[in-house]
């Protein structure tokens, strides 16, 4: 034993010597974050660092609604949105280590039924091409606003999705793709695709605390989403969700799992070679610009399996956003892996900058320190940033508009149902002197804007506005187009449906 004293001693001082580093490297950072969630108004976040296999940095900030004085902690609950998507391509994984499945597989050998809108697409779509984002397909996205579509009904309308791009020509992201890949994944398991995802992926890494459905228990520590919505942050009711919660703790145990190349402790969880897969570029992304003043500029970018893949200070970062306040980011090389949860959509402002300095902490040449002063940079998305697309389109349109000019029709003639073969059915009521358009579980205001043409704005909760045309005849009103302002999906024609004639 005592021979063996020396040695001990010694591992006892590196691990006290990494421990007072990881201490003195975070020094700075809670004043860091604190400033973060006030220039942003975002309502709290949560944050997990792991390095060389340890977690470093656990820790909630803030309050889990604008309306609560519950803290943020390391167990609080947030819908992670697009962060879920690692966990499908790891699904697939999970069925082609097993053999049941291959990456290229077509879909149709699976799911037989399935129609894209091209005969070759159907005939030779594969898993890889979804999980990558090349099908070319627009996103429609405005599925998953109609509540009262079965899953198995939204598959069915692919068909009558737009294409944008040819097939395998370029990325075109689409969440609805993934939606169909759960689908297979269930059908070759003979298991719901939560039930795989619990039972091979969260059991085995202690991810006690991630879920596919909050219910009354979980909502103690659930931090509800944000949005902006006219200047002010309002609380989102809680609604249906495609994706997963989960919280820091267990999201730091999902990072281990990818850097270790599918281990986790002593379980072989995926394989080395699926991991590799999943991280590889596919489908390269061109850039928009690649300034030199913002060292975070990617020199390349592109999409995995469920995963983005780009540069980061020279070396390779494995990352994705999810669009309800989540970013996740992990290079490999350094064994370094980061994921921030906040609970205010679309500002990637905040996590961005947040993920960013976390690694540099870790990577940077120079010594890093958590300078607010950061946020003042011309490369850090400002608060609000995401709607500022709508905002100005709002203004030209503004600009253009003939304001003298009235509806050519009494507004009861406008009123009824409207059909779209993709998205369902649009209602436009008629009540008070006014109209109102109905969207699955919403109902929006309709403002004259000129003509025949009202205004609905964030009808669906989003960062964008509809310009509402109604197609006038005559003897009435036919069929009414959705055009998005300040979003880049095209317009959605909807004919009005023979019943409510």
């Amino acid at each position: 034993m005592n021979r063996l004293a020396p040695i001990w001693l010694c591992l006892l001082l590196l691990v006290t010597q990494q421990a007072s580093g990881d201490e003195r490297r975070f020094d700075t950072v809670d004043a860091f974050i604190h400033a973060a969630l006030k220039r942003w108004e975002a309502p709290g976040v949560a944050i997990a660092v792991v390095k060389d296999g340890q977690v470093t940095f656990l820790r909630g900030y803030g309050h889990r609604a604008v309306d609560q004085n519950d803290s943020v902690d390391e167990y609080t609950l947030f819908d992670i949105a697009s962060l879920s998507k690692s966990f499908t391509a790891a699904s697939v994984a999970v069925l082609v280590d097993r053999g049941e499945l291959h990456w290229d597989d077509r879909v149709t050998s699976h799911a037989p039924e399935i129609q894209f809108p091209s005969e070759y697409m159907t005939q030779q779509a594969t898993l890889r091409d979804l999980l990558c984002h090349r099908t070319g397909l627009q996103l429609g996205d405005l599925i998953f606003s109609q509540s009262n579509l079965e899953p198995a009904e939204q598959l069915r309308r692919i068909r009558h999705l737009g294409i944008k791009a040819p097939f395998r020509s370029k990325h075109t992201y689409n969440n609805l793709m993934y939606a169909l890949l759960r689908d297979v994944v269930a059908r070759v398991s003979k298991r719901p695709w939560p039930q795989l995802v619990t039972d091979e992926l969260l059991a085995p890494l202690a991810m006690h605390n991630t879920m596919f459905e909050i219910r009354e228990q979980n909502q103690l520590n659930f931090a509800p989403r944000h949005w902006r919505n006219e200047g002010q942050i309002v609380s989102r009711q809680l609604q249906r969700s495609r994706s997963i919660y989960s919280c820091a703790h267990d999201m730091a145990n999902w990072i281990q799992l990818q850097l270790a190349q599918g281990q986790f402790g002593d379980q072989r969880v995926l394989s080395d070679e699926s991991i590799r897969e999943m991280h590889a570029l596919y489908q390269s992304v061109p850039l928009r610009g690649n300034t030199q003043e913002n060292p975070y500029a990617a020199k390349f970018y592109g999409t995995g399996l469920g995963w983005f893949v780009l540069d980061y200070r020279g070396q390779k970062l494995v990352m994705h956003t999810g669009a309800w306040g989540a970013i996740i980011g992990l290079v490999p090389e350094e064994n370094l892996g980061v994921v921030v949860l906040s609970n205010l959509d679309w500002d990637y402002g905040m996590t961005g900058i947040l993920m960013y300095h976390f690694l540099d902490s870790y990577c940077a040449e120079a010594e890093t320190t958590f300078d607010p002063k950061v946020f003042d940079q011309p490369y850090v998305e400002r608060p609000g940033q995401a709607y500022q697309s709508r905002d100005r389109a709002r203004i030209e349109l503004d600009a253009a508009r003939d304001r003298e000019t009235k509806p050519t029709h009494p507004l009861s003639a406008y009123a009824g149902r409207f059909r779209s073969p993709l998205f369902g059915d649009v209602q436009i009521l008629h009540s008070d002197a006014e109209l109102s358009l109905r969207f699955g579980r919403f109902t929006t205001k309709l403002v004259h804007w000129e003509n025949d043409v009202f205004y609905a704005r964030a009808p669906t909760q989003m960062n964008f506005d509809w310009l509402v045309r109604f197609n006038a005849k005559p003897d009435g009103v036919n069929s009414v187009v959705l055009s998005y302002v300040g979003w880049y999906e095209p317009d959605a024609l909807f004919q009005r449906a023979a019943e409510s004639n």
